[in-house]
């Protein structure tokens, strides 16, 4: 199972989580979460799936739509951002990869968060191009 969180306009966190119980769910999912949000995280919006019910306290508050009713957003509770990812992660897989192994499972979503969170950087041409120029290759000693 892959477990992401995403804050609005923000990063995304993407982990793989062995989950091959039901019953773990959601004991996975609120230690994810907890690993992973802010103290100071005001509202978890998600869709209504068990697993994430009772992370809420008396400083976060729990706000879900209800994709079993067709229900996709109510206001700004809506589960878009993190709809995007999964859309990004999709069309990696029939687009580039073809098809995706669990041995390189974390290599895919290393490369998914990265593009995602430099989505907005305006100098990641720069930045990749001066890390290609100081690395390390095997012509070197060529």
């Amino acid at each position: 199972m892959v477990m992401s969180v995403v804050e609005r306009g923000g990063k995304v966190r993407l982990e793989i989580a062995d989950a091959r119980e039901k019953d773990l769910y959601r004991e996975l999912a609120h230690t994810f979460l907890g690993r992973n949000l802010r103290p100071d995280t005001e509202r978890l919006v998600t869709d209504e799936h068990q697993a994430y019910q009772g992370f809420a306290d008396a400083d976060t508050r729990h706000e879900t739509v209800n994709h079993a009713r067709k229900e996709w957003a109510r206001g700004d509770v809506h589960t878009n951002s993190i709809e995007s990812i999964w859309s990004l992660l999709q069309g990696s897989i029939v687009g580039s990869y073809h098809k995706v192994s669990f041995k390189h499972l974390d290599a895919y979503l290393d490369e998914l968060k990265w593009r995602f969170n430099n989505r907005k950087n305006p100098f990641l041409f720069r930045e990749a191009l001066r890390k290609l120029l100081h690395s390390k290759t095997s012509l070197t000693n060529s």
